[in-house]
C-alpha cells in the first residue's frame, strides 16, 4: 500500500509526505513454508513533482523505519514523463 498526499505550492510545483507499506507471506521453498519469512517494510519520506510545459519530473525519497526480514535503507527515485 502506498499513500501520497501533495499540496500545490504552485500550479506547477507540488510536494507532500510519502507512506509505503509492505507485508509478504512466508516463501515457499521446494514446495514447503519456510517459516518466519514473511517480510514487512515500512517506509516514510516525501515526494516532489514539478511540472515544466514539455516535462513532468518526480523526486522520492523513503526511509524504512520498520523492517522485518529485509535490509534497512534509504529509497531515492527520480522518474521523468515526456510530453510528445
Amino acid at each position: 500500500m502506498q499513500c501520497l498526499l501533495g499540496y500545490h505550492l504552485t500550479d506547477r510545483l507540488k510536494l507532500g509526505p510519502s507512506v509505503n507499506w509492505m507485508i509478504s507471506k512466508d516463501k515457499e521453498q521446494n514446495g514447503v513454508t519456510v517459516s518466519n519469512s514473511a517480510r514487512e517494510i515500512l517506509s516514510i519520506g516525501a515526494d516532489v513533482y514539478y511540472r515544466f510545459s514539455w516535462l513532468s519530473v518526480t523526486f522520492t525519497y523513503l526511509y524504512d523505519v520498520h523492517t522485518e526480514n529485509s535490509t534497512k535503507g534509504h529509497f531515492f527515485q527520480l522518474k521523468t514523463v515526456y510530453r510528445f
